[in-house]
């Protein structure tokens, strides 16, 4: 009697054992790994390991811990760094919903960006590190697109910003907030000069700081930009946002101009 040769594949796969075939469905991407989890409970515990998660999760978005991304949620509440999913898998889930939308290498070359200058300031410059904003949600980017008449932002621009929204510099709110504006700075304030995640430098007498602007603070100074200058559809044809500002204080007067 004839045995059919599906039969025989399956009975040959069922030798292996749970650690082999999680070797095989690591040559495989996310998608095709929950599939095979649908063929048979062995597989399906094979396809749940959680060294084979840990594996897909640093393969698709290098990450090699269980935290979750730093970035706005759904539910409202506010995001804390180091947040860590209960496993690989919910971990890759999290980081998926929030990513996946993007061309792999597109987000590694951003992330890898951010990994690396993230490292640099937790040690070496903690006070820029904490200024970093949680990322945006992607619909926000979107958001702001689509108010400047642009058909989308960039991928890479809108990747930037939903890992981290900007910077929350004290010397920035006091003039969003425009409480005091024209008194000198405060200590705090003083010393966030020198806080912009872009860099900062001193220049005779005049201090200079070069920070990244949350996308709201972006898109309004964008618009001001464009009703100012009249660029108008020209600059929305061009995708024109403003994501970083240079702040240039007189040392004898405390004042600035963004």
């Amino acid at each position: 009697m004839e045995q059919d040769p599906d039969s025989i594949a399956l009975s040959s796969a069922e030798l292996l054992s749970r650690e082999e075939l999680a070797n095989v469905f690591s040559y495989l991407d996310s998608r095709d790994v929950c599939s095979v989890a649908c063929v048979q409970r062995g597989w399906r515990e094979a396809a749940d390991g959680e060294e084979l998660w840990r594996h897909l999760l640093k393969d698709r978005f290098l990450v090699e811990d269980k935290r979750i991304p730093y970035s706005e949620r759904e539910d409202g509440m506010p995001p804390r760094r180091g947040d860590a999913a209960p496993t690989y898998k919910a971990c890759y889930r999290a980081w998926h919903a929030f990513y996946g939308s993007f061309e792999a290498e597109s987000f590694k070359r951003v992330h890898k960006a951010w990994n690396f200058l993230g490292d640099h300031m937790a040690r070496h410059l903690p006070e820029v590190h904490e200024s970093l904003r949680p990322g945006a949600m992607e619909r926000r980017c979107d958001d702001v697109a689509e108010q400047l008449g642009q058909p989308s932002m960039h991928p890479s621009i809108k990747l930037m910003y939903m890992m981290h929204d900007g910077q929350d510099l004290p010397f920035d709110k006091r003039i969003d907030c425009n409480d005091g504006a024209h008194l000198g700075p405060t200590a705090a304030e003083r010393r966030s000069i020198f806080h912009g995640v872009f860099g900062g430098y001193s220049f005779y007498d005049h201090l200079i700081n070069v920070r990244m602007l949350p996308l709201a603070r972006a898109l309004a100074w964008t618009m001001r930009v464009r009703d100012e200058f009249g660029l108008g559809v020209r600059a929305a044809e061009r995708g024109l946002l403003l994501i970083a500002a240079v702040r240039r204080v007189a040392e004898e007067d405390g004042g600035g101009a963004g």
